[in-house]
């Protein structure tokens, strides 16, 4: 997979395009709970 567009903002939400050999894309996006669990990481609690 290779990635074609990154469309993610400095908090974590968006989406990345990625593309397999054949050119067939895939969009990709974070949860919710994913990102909260990052921002509760980055905040030590």
């Amino acid at each position: 997979m290779v990635a074609s567009a990154d469309h993610r903002k400095p908090d974590g939400s968006g989406w990345v395009i990625l593309a397999d050999p054949e050119g067939n894309e895939f969009c990709v996006l974070r949860s919710e709970s994913d990102r909260a669990e990052q921002e509760r990481r980055t905040q030590g609690r």
